[in-house]
């Protein structure tokens, strides 16, 4: 095989690996053929893909939060919550931060959990939104 420019060290490199992956792949005469995993006999239908994208919709756990009526950014957080992806100090010092892991307001350890639920302060303000609702 021969290239119309010089290749360098890293490239060259890059050449051989992919030529010694390829020269592990083997070739047969057999006629290739597609098969369609969500059917039965391997054969494409419109019905067996409607069918597979209505589970997976249905088997979705946060569900609820997407269909609901609230501004986009609340669902994302929440669903960041759901997730526990928010960045509370516990999960922000799985990141290698080096700060203090205690709530501001109770000095217990703040976790996703604690802050919205646990934590005296949240009690407080969900029992003003009990209140008022």
């Amino acid at each position: 095989m021969s290239f119309r420019r010089w290749l360098d060290e890293r490239l060259q490199y890059q050449f051989r690996r992919l030529r010694d992956m390829l020269a592990t792949v083997a070739l047969y005469n057999d006629p290739n053929s597609p098969v369609w995993a969500w059917e039965r006999n391997g054969v494409f239908s419109v019905k067996s893909t409607y069918s597979h994208l209505c589970n997976i919709e249905a088997s979705d756990p946060n569900k609820w939060i997407w269909k609901s009526k609230i501004p986009l950014k609340i669902k994302t957080f929440m669903w960041l919550a759901q997730q526990g992806a928010i960045l509370t100090r516990d999960n922000l010092m799985k990141r290698n931060w080096h700060g203090d892991g205690s709530c501001n307001f109770c000095q217990e350890q703040e976790t996703a959990m604690h802050l919205f639920f646990t934590c005296p302060v949240a009690k407080y303000v969900w029992s003003l939104v009990a209140y008022v609702f």
